[in-house]
């Protein structure tokens, strides 16, 4: 797949807490929590670099193109 472990499994954290941010109106420290994030801080750090927004961010700028609002 080209990706350590490590990478692999941060891919698949972000994308599962990608998907809860854009269904729930979670707080982002609940959704770091559910996700495995050790805490908010290194959810927001890992998915900047990803998506190169914040969580909070990314809600925002998706939220209405989600297939709707929870």
């Amino acid at each position: 797949m080209g990706l350590s472990p490590s990478e692999y499994q941060m891919n698949l954290h972000l994308a599962n807490a990608s998907s809860i941010l854009l269904h729930s109106t979670q707080s982002i420290g609940e959704i770091a929590a559910e996700c495995g994030f050790c805490d908010s801080t290194h959810f927001i750090k890992n998915s900047r670099l990803r998506y190169g927004v914040t969580p909070g961010q990314f809600r925002k700028q998706f939220w209405g193109q989600s297939a709707g609002r929870y």
